[in-house]
């Protein structure tokens, strides 16, 4: 059996332990809101991803609707009409830092890739 010095410095840790994670857990609920950020914010790059294979499935239409519905919440209901860095998922808010290089870039790449494909 342990000693009681051993019991207490656990119990001590354990303390410290709580005390850092709910400051922590506190920040972190400050910061990252719902719908935002890493918690279930839309990235327009990445849903740039999720276009290009499906334009690759042969999914087209999906792809088009998909491409629509980010350049409406990231560039045009802003009404600024520059690529944000992430989109609140529930109201649709521009959120991060905008003029986002590769979202612009990714805008580009699939346009003029429907253009190529449908002539």
């Amino acid at each position: 059996m342990k000693n009681c010095s051993d019991y207490a410095k656990k119990i001590n840790d354990q303390i410290a332990y709580e005390k850092y994670y709910k400051a922590y857990n506190k920040a972190y609920e400050l910061v990252n809101k719902p719908a935002e950020y890493h918690n279930g914010a839309v990235w327009p790059w990445l849903s740039f991803m999720d276009i290009w294979s499906r334009m690759k499935m042969g999914r087209k239409d999906e792809a088009i609707q998909l491409i629509k519905d980010i350049a409406k919440a990231d560039l045009y209901l802003s009404g600024d009409y520059m690529p944000n860095e992430h989109i609140n998922s529930l109201t649709g808010e521009n959120l991060g830092f905008y003029i986002q290089g590769w979202n612009a870039a990714l805008f580009g790449v699939f346009y003029f890739e429907l253009i190529r494909n449908a002539t």
